[in-house]
């Protein structure tokens, strides 16, 4: 099964089938993590066969063996630099990411490393990168390479990568620990806290702690993309037990003005944000067939996994959202780790909110990537019906 990790390591460290290197559009030895890969996989030799491939324009990929790294080929890109997005270059970022993962598809691998593709001396400002990377690897596995069974893994190693990344994971654990309702009301809660989150080092080894978190102003990385994080107790936040859950979501969905079909009431949400069907389709990563499915019955109703991708494809914040899934008979439990992930996706919207397209990250995409940084299984909502 295909999926994305992200984690904070140097990339020569890493075992995968393939790892990717940003490669000058010389057959020589540049700058930055290049340089790195050359020592460690044996400089002369890398070199040497570096040389039979000759010049790659921008976008071109070619593949070596790996030599004295721990794989089995080096997957070489020669990735843009930053021109203020005047020229094109995003587009040309997010053709590397899905040109490798071709590459390394092509070769028969199941696992791949990247590092942050242009985000060095080619001068790509780190959050924007790091989302580019994200979107392009998670559109190949759920589209073109759905179908193969490939690990793709991006390696942080800038300090700045790892803040931003590091950050927003760290208040996620905050937020399951705080808004976690268990089960059983005797359930310990210490016991959640060490099954729950991750215990892997982060950055230089250390676990992550309030003294190692970046401000919010270092979250996302430009002044201009940075929100505050929502501080504002979540609806449910007054429930003591997963029985008083479950008895006010069934009090919600008796409610007579609950009636409405799924189906009218996504139309009248789309209706009134003027969101067209490809815009849904793309942003929900639902497939057209399950939306013509929703759109062709007022009697269907689906999973809770594309009930959810669609409110995030409607642009609905938590609170909209919790009325919008109860239309078709579903609800965010407290009680699981992955629904209070989407909760604080949805609580903290603007986050990853941008009116340009280009910039926004409020999509499923964006929140299978952080399903899977928590090892939490992603939405799957192209395949569910």
């Amino acid at each position: 099964m295909n999926q994305l990790k992200i984690i904070h390591d140097d990339i020569t460290r890493v075992t995968a089938d393939a790892i990717v290197n940003s490669a000058n559009p010389f057959p020589i030895c540049g700058g930055s993590t290049e340089a790195l890969i050359f020592d460690a996989a044996g400089h002369d030799q890398l070199l040497e066969a570096r040389e039979k491939i000759g010049y790659l324009d921008v976008c071109d990929v070619a593949h070596t063996d790996a030599f004295d790294l721990n794989a089995k080929y080096i997957i070489h890109v020669s990735a843009p630099r930053w021109n203020d997005g005047r020229s094109g270059e995003k587009t040309s970022l997010k053709f590397c990411y899905q040109n490798a993962m071709r590459k390394a598809r092509e070769l028969g691998c199941h696992s791949i490393a990247f590092p942050l593709l242009s985000s060095g001396i080619y001068r790509f400002p780190k959050d924007l990168a790091l989302d580019i990377a994200r979107e392009s690897i998670e559109e190949f596995l759920q589209g073109d390479g759905k179908d193969c069974d490939i690990t793709a893994t991006i390696v942080l190693y800038d300090d700045e990568a790892v803040k931003i990344s590091e950050a927003l994971f760290g208040k996620i654990q905050e937020y399951i620990y705080a808004n976690y309702v268990p089960e059983n009301p005797q359930e310990n809660f210490e016991a959640l806290k060490c099954c729950s989150f991750s215990e892997e080092p982060l950055g230089d080894g250390q676990m992550a702690d309030d003294s190692q978190m970046a401000d919010d102003s270092q979250i996302i990385g430009e002044s201009e993309v940075v929100a505050e994080i929502c501080d504002a107790a979540p609806i449910l936040s007054k429930i003591s037990s997963k029985s008083d859950f479950d008895k006010s979501i069934n009090e919600l969905l008796k409610d007579p003005k609950r009636f409405k079909s799924f189906r009218k009431k996504m139309n009248e949400i789309m209706t009134d944000r003027s969101i067209t069907n490809s815009m849904l389709a793309r942003d929900s990563d639902v497939d057209r067939k399950v939306l013509s499915k929703i759109n062709n019955s007022d009697s269907y109703t689906p999973s809770k996994e594309t009930a959810i991708a669609i409110a995030i494809g409607l642009k609905l914040n938590y609170i909209e959202a919790v009325e919008f899934l109860s239309y078709a008979g579903r609800a965010l439990s407290p009680s699981s780790k992955s629904d209070l992930i989407v909760q604080f996706f949805m609580e903290n919207k603007e986050l990853f909110y941008r009116e340009n397209p280009d910039r926004n990250q409020y999509k499923v995409n964006t929140l299978n990537t952080i399903l899977s940084t928590h090892g939490e299984n992603s939405l799957g909502a192209s395949r569910s019906l």
